[in-house]
Formats: structure tokens, sequence, C-alpha cells
């Protein structure tokens, strides 16, 4: 699981948080959390799929 999703969903951290922990601007965190919500929306709607197929 990618690093900047994992700490904003399972630990909670606000944006701010993660930048400052990570030392990368605020908006590369935005960045990277809309990147990893597109590849997780992407694989669940691929699992979804592969159940309907069964």
């Amino acid at each position: 699981m990618n690093e900047v999703i994992e700490l904003y969903s399972l630990h909670d951290l606000e944006v701010n948080s993660i930048a400052l922990l990570l030392e990368v601007p605020n908006g590369t965190v935005k960045s990277r959390l809309h990147r990893a919500r597109n590849q997780l929306k992407a694989y669940y709607l691929a699992e979804q799929v592969a159940e309907q197929e069964n």
C-alpha cells in the first residue's frame, strides 16, 4: 500500500503532517494521495469484474 494513503487513512494524519514527515511539499502529498486512490479504485473495479465473470 502506498505510504501516503496509509498515513492518511490508517493513521489519520493530515496532508500537512504527512508533508512534514516525508519532507515533501503539500502538493506532492496531495498528488500521491490522488494517484493512490485511483489505483485502489482501479483494483477494486477489476476485482468486481473478475467476480462477475465467475
